[in-house]
């Protein structure tokens, strides 16, 4: 009855919201010959290649931060479990892009369905998952529930949960109590995750605490010293480097003040190296310009 209850407002809630989704597609480049994946519909290359897996796991990870992790998961299980396939799903286009560079590639990338009964029953019939691994904390309860009415064990990797999360949710346990009790395990990034869970649903789910898996990551270039790099970029001698990673929009203007912060601050027989960001910023541009 409950999910009856979503399925039937997510309809009018999801064509109030279809101008956003549409901005955002647009603004981040999402209209691509893969859109309708969102929808449950595949192109023919994409249902044969799910047809070609063997019960393949499927791991959610909605954006860019969870792709990464995500992908150092799944190579990592690969190694152990040569045979296993995988299916990865994103929201995000952005996360999308890192996963098609990322991933191995016996992996099938797809867009995650929309979280309603029709695109969500259709994807799982399509994949006929051995597992769904939900990244992080998101709770879809189509994804959840109906991979579950299939005998799919639902795991959750990589969670994390605020107090005012865990406060949300323990209020509304009436709707997410079901959702938690769903999970086969859920694998926590710290003790105080796998409290906040806990207060939710008590002890029912199988909790672990396994730290983050943001210092995990297999970097895509060596450590190896990159002094001869560098001289070749910005001239020998000395210079200071900082950088400013998983900016969002906006964040850069911020980014550009401080840069020019440090050009002024620093003495001229030093080289700042702020150039990746000169194209983007006109005020840093002018700025070195002027310090050339």
């Amino acid at each position: 009855m409950k999910l009856l209850t979503y399925n039937l407002v997510f309809i009018p809630a999801f064509i109030v919201y279809l101008p956003v989704f549409v901005w955002k597609l647009v603004r981040r480049g999402g209209f691509t010959h893969h859109f309708w994946e969102r929808f449950g519909c595949f192109s023919q290359e994409q249902k044969q290649a799910l047809a070609a897996l063997d019960r393949p796991v499927w791991i959610h990870a909605v954006s860019v931060g969870e792709v990464v992790a995500a992908v150092t998961f799944v190579r990592r299980w690969q190694e152990r479990n040569p045979e296993l396939s995988f299916v990865v799903s994103t929201t995000t286009t952005t996360g999308h892009a890192i996963a098609t560079k990322k991933l191995p590639d016996s992996v099938v990338l797809i867009y995650s369905p929309l979280d309603w009964w029709f695109p969500v029953r259709r994807t799982l019939a399509l994949i006929h998952p051995r597992m769904l691994v939900i990244f992080e904390v998101e709770f879809w309860p189509n994804m959840i529930l109906l991979a579950r009415s299939r005998g799919v064990p639902v795991v959750m990797a990589n969670g994390r949960l605020s107090d005012q999360s865990a406060d949300g949710y323990a209020k509304h346990r009436w709707f997410f109590g079901s959702l938690f009790e769903t999970f086969a395990v859920m694998c926590m990034q710290t003790e105080e995750d796998v409290r906040r869970v806990r207060s939710v649903v008590g002890e029912g789910v199988t909790t672990h605490a396994c730290n983050t898996m943001k210092f995990d990551q297999v970097p895509d270039v060596s450590g190896n010293d990159k002094s001869s790099v560098l001289n070749d970029v910005f001239g020998p001698g000395e210079r200071v480097v900082w950088t400013a990673g998983s900016t969002h929009s906006g964040e850069e203007a911020l980014v550009c003040d401080i840069s020019s912060g440090f050009r002024s601050n620093t003495p001229r027989s030093a080289s700042c190296s702020c150039r990746v960001t000169m194209n983007a910023c006109p005020k840093l541009s002018q700025s070195s310009r002027k310090g050339a």
